[in-house]
């Protein structure tokens, strides 16, 4: 589970504080080693999950069944009106941000007494709307004031950085719903699209379902879609065939966009019921009285319900859920993400310790030499060795700055390479992006114009714009993917070969120490430039300006359709005579005549010009974006070359208080210098062993399985 996971982050994180604060290494060599940043984006990890559903695809009810409360409104004419999220707190409370800024708490300070049905009611006060069927359609009431709800909730599936992110549904007829649910595909790191078996195979479902996920698609730099799952739910209400017919449907409409589409199932009913049992929550009588808890017994293949739920029946009503699967998958994806940050701080450790001991040897060869050797003058040979390791550095921060300008900021023709990439890019795919707009605008009308009459118009033409706006969003974000894409590629070139360069001026260092010195050449030498976290930091900068760039676009022309409307509207004399001398008053019966054809050309012909207005604003946007982007460049390119300047500093740094330190243990008179090299000796020794031990504890916590965490020692 996704538990399973933190407990091993929590671990590894407990791990590395306890050799910090160990008194193997100064503040200084910890510093320099890079180990705090690491350990401050492993710490800071946090995981959000996204759900977005059309309405009434069970989304409440499945945030239940995650955390194995009742808490949300499971009224089928209820809808979210806002982002709710769902947060890890030790007291149970309510916190609602309003759009003029001010902030509500609940239960407040004067609360007293608030029971779990007080907050529940609260909470749906706050976050939902409810349509009121009136005599012809639906009206909306909508808590306009509040921006966002945090429920903070007292369940382990929350903690340590877990958050659920309940939105607005897909199909809701409210402008801000769609917008926040669109504005949240940035934020998350997993979404999950919840999938009512019924609504599969419709086509505004598959209109909708197609374009959001397209769009979702390009929420990340992950072009495969990896951070997408789909949940098809209410698994306890249909038969198993209804099931399977649901699943290849879905198939069917989301291999063109994913080429491996992540489909589970799940009831989320099942679950809740199942964890509020397993909590107390109520009784086994009471559960046996649920007339919707019925299901198959696999092994006997009877069904089960009733006074046949018995004691040791319960726990297959969690396992027929299938919660614990969905789970896993997350917990899974949430291992991909963040494995590298455990490998990376591990991996920062284990060479800060291997880098110790190689200098410590190379001390105390050093020190015997100089003892042994009365002839050669040690003391002069570090000194020099000092002045050239210095004013080799200047050097090498001297040429970094100078590649790092030619290579992101201008070359000698006065032009960024990197600019030039992000100009190119939008000249090549501007062309395709605004064609493949166009084809969905037209599938759209060609899937609504038989439809399509005096009354309908406008719906028809919502819709129709919606696809556009959803379409045109998707457009931008594929312009921003492929152009941070191409980036990150860039950068991370670049920095293999920076990180090789300064690689090679630092065996370049060992290798004239060893020289001059009469040294052992180090074997295996542990570098003190760690590639991977390089690359990891700019490829962390890189995702973390893509997800800030976006924009928005919106046309509006509900009185051009009524202008069509009377355009193609005329009226003539109703026949008789009776009629006829009706006219000689003014009081003729008129017939009301629509022209339905040419009203049908027409308005084609408005979907046409609305696409092209809307075709010119992706063009323009666009180019905004790429200028956008331009800033987002140099500010990473400032971050690249903080980073470079940062780890020469620190090599420098750490070298020369070694060298400093060799030079005053080669002052120690004969008499204690045998005693010196004991001590340094033990110390190499020490650290071997302290070495093997993190090595192992850190393999311990890796196979270790949920629960079992406590059996790793601390290291002392």
């Amino acid at each position: 589970m996704i538990q399973k996971f933190i407990e091993k982050r929590n671990r590894i994180i407990e791990l590395i504080e306890e050799v910090k604060n160990s008194n193997y290494f100064s503040d200084e060599v910890i510093t320099e080693s890079g180990i705090n940043k690491s350990l401050a984006n492993l710490k800071s990890g946090a995981f959000k999950v996204a759900l977005i559903a059309p309405f009434s695809a069970g989304k409440s009810t499945f945030i239940n069944g995650l955390i194995g409360e009742d808490l949300l409104s499971r009224n089928i004419l209820a809808e979210t009106a806002t982002i709710t999220t769902l947060k890890y707190g030790k007291e149970n409370k309510i916190k609602v941000y309003y759009y003029d800024g001010t902030e509500e708490e609940y239960p407040g300070i004067n609360d007293t007494q608030v029971t779990f049905e007080d907050l529940k009611r609260f909470l749906k006060e706050k976050t939902t709307v409810t349509r009121v069927e009136s005599e012809e359609e639906f009206v909306v009431r909508v808590e306009d004031s509040v921006r966002a709800v945090d429920v903070f909730w007292d369940v382990d599936l929350l903690k340590d950085g877990v958050e659920i992110i309940d939105t607005p549904g897909l199909y809701s007829s409210y402008k801000e719903h769609k917008d926040i649910t669109e504005r949240i595909l940035t934020e998350a790191h997993a979404i999950l699209f919840l999938i009512s078996p019924d609504s599969v195979g419709e086509v505004h479902f598959t209109e909708f379902i197609s374009n959001y996920v397209e769009n979702a698609k390009r929420s990340n730099l992950d072009a495969e879609g990896k951070h997408i799952f789909f949940v098809i739910t209410k698994i306890d209400r249909f038969k198993k065939e209804e099931i399977q017919h649901a699943r290849e449907e879905l198939l069917k409409v989301l291999q063109p966009i994913l080429p491996n589409p992540q489909i589970l199932e799940v009831s989320s009913y099942f679950a809740m019921k199942s964890r509020m049992y397993e909590k107390g929550r109520f009784s086994l009588q009471e559960l046996q009285s649920d007339r919707d808890i019925l299901f198959i017994d696999e092994e006997t293949g009877y069904p089960v319900a009733g006074p046949l739920l018995t004691e040791d029946k319960v726990p297959l009503i969690k396992e027929v859920s299938q919660i614990e699967k969905v789970e896993k998958t997350l917990a899974d994806y949430l291992e991909y993400k963040n494995n590298y940050l455990i490998d990376e701080v591990i991996s920062l450790t284990l060479s800060m310790f291997e880098r110790e001991q190689e200098e410590l040897q190379q001390r105390i060869q050093m020190l015997e030499n100089n003892f042994k050797n009365e002839e050669v003058n040690y003391q002069q040979k570090l000194e020099s060795l000092q002045r050239d390791f210095a004013r080799d550095v200047e050097e090498l921060k001297q040429k970094t700055e100078k590649r790092v300008i030619e290579e992101f900021e201008y070359n000698e023709r006065g032009q960024s390479p990197i600019v030039n990439l992000v100009k190119e890019i939008r000249k090549y795919e501007t062309p395709i992006l605004t064609e493949q707009v166009k084809i969905q605008s037209m599938k759209a009308w060609q899937a609504r114009k038989n439809e399509l009459n005096q009354y309908n118009g406008k719906r028809i033409m919502q819709e129709i714009i919606d696809i556009l706006k959803i379409n045109i969003q998707t457009a931008k974000k594929t312009f921003i993917q492929k152009v941070f894409q191409q980036l990150e590629r860039r950068y991370t070139k670049s920095m293999e070969e920076f990180i090789g360069a300064f690689k090679d001026f630092e065996k370049e260092v060992l290798d004239n120490f060893v020289k001059e010195l009469d040294l052992q050449p180090i074997e295996n030498h542990s570098s003190f430039f760690n590639k991977e976290q390089v690359l990891n930091e700019v490829r962390n900068e890189v995702e973390k300006f893509y997800k800030e760039t976006a924009l928005e676009c919106s046309p509006a022309i509900n009185e051009r359709i009524d202008d069509l409307i009377n355009e193609n509207t005329s009226y003539r004399r109703k026949p008789g005579l009776l009629n006829a001398i009706k006219s000689f008053f003014g009081k003729a019966e008129m017939i009301k005549e629509f022209n339905q054809y040419r009203y049908q050309q027409d308005f084609r012909q408005l979907v046409d010009e609305v696409t092209d207005e809307s075709l010119e604003v992706l063009r323009m946007e666009v180019t905004e974006i790429e200028f956008a982007i331009e800033e987002k460049i140099r500010l990473i390119n400032d971050k690249v070359k903080k980073g470079l300047k940062e780890k020469i500093d620190h090599f420098q740094k750490w070298k020369t208080r070694n060298m400093k330190q060799l030079e005053e243990e080669l002052s120690i008179k004969k008499e204690d210098m045998e005693e010196a090299i004991s001590a340094i000796e033990q110390k190499v020794s020490s650290l071997s062993l302290k070495y093997e031990e993190v090595r192992q504890k850190y393999l311990d916590i890796l196979v270790l399985e949920e629960g079992d965490i406590s059996e790793v020692q601390s290291v002392s």
